[in-house]
């Protein structure tokens, strides 16, 4: 029989991962109000400032630029991080993520049209979380205790196609192909129930995955051309992080909100 505990250690390291958690809260709080602080500039200084970053004379007309965050939903049946004891090859931990926060970045280009048009997009995006197995045996012995973080790092490019609903609002679409960057970090401990020695294990494992993906949205123009809205992403990778570490299937679903400046 295998039951799940939270050992005083596994408790300090879930106060450690809260700790970033409120680090990811704050970076997320400083992108609202720096992009709160860039709808107010005037329209020229912000075009000449995103000129200036991209190295331009004037920005491209038909060029809008994204920043969204959001969550991706993860099905645990295609993960394989499953850790066997060493002493006892009955106690198995499995550490599973089946919901990862997201922050993400997109340029979108026009190529033709305007109101209804077609162009090519690209951008990144990154997801983390951690999650924490213990495991012991029949007798009540804690041999196993895994505490893993899996961070993900996306590059897609592909096109997409827009429709204005009037002034006020406009829908979208786009796929094409994405580069996954996963590091998976493993810390391991195992108890000895002969002799009760704690053996520990440090493991950082990295792996690339190329797939696709497929996204929708509907943004609400506020101003002149700001814009907030809401989008959902379907993305389909495989990443083989090699053993023992394990391997994903990233089939997820992503929903997001977002914030739109459109030049």
């Amino acid at each position: 029989m295998i039951e799940t505990i939270d050992s005083p250690m596994t408790q300090s390291r879930m106060g450690n991962r809260l700790r970033v958690g409120g680090r990811w809260l704050c970076v997320v709080l400083l992108l609202v109000a720096c992009t709160a602080c860039v709808v107010r500039e005037p329209r020229d200084r912000e075009e000449e400032k995103l000129a200036d970053l991209l190295g331009l004379d004037a920005v491209p007309e038909g060029l809008s630029y994204q920043a969204w965050f959001g969550l991706t939903q993860l099905d645990e049946e295609d993960q394989d991080f499953e850790r066997t004891s060493s002493f006892d090859p009955t106690v198995r931990a499995a550490p599973e993520f089946s919901t990862m926060p997201l922050l993400g970045i997109a340029v979108q280009q026009k190529v033709v049209g305007d109101r209804i048009a077609a162009g090519a997009e690209g951008g990144a995006t990154l997801g983390w979380w951690f999650d924490r197995e213990s495991a012991r045996n029949n007798t009540g012995a804690l041999l196993l205790e895994v505490d893993s973080e899996l961070l993900m790092l996306e590059f897609f490019f592909g096109g997409f196609v827009s429709a204005d609903l009037g002034d006020a609002a406009r829908i979208y679409a786009g796929a094409g192909p994405l580069l996954y960057v996963g590091l998976y970090d493993t810390e391991i401990e195992e108890q000895d129930p002969a002799i009760g020695t704690i053996y520990e294990d440090d493991e950082t494992d990295a792996a690339l995955g190329a797939g696709v993906y497929a996204r929708a949205g509907f943004d609400f123009f506020f101003g002149s051309d700001s814009a907030m809205g809401i989008g959902v992403r379907q993305v389909v990778a495989d990443l083989d992080f090699g053993s023992p570490s394990g391997e994903i299937d990233f089939d997820g679903v992503q929903v997001f909100l977002t914030w739109t400046l459109r030049f």
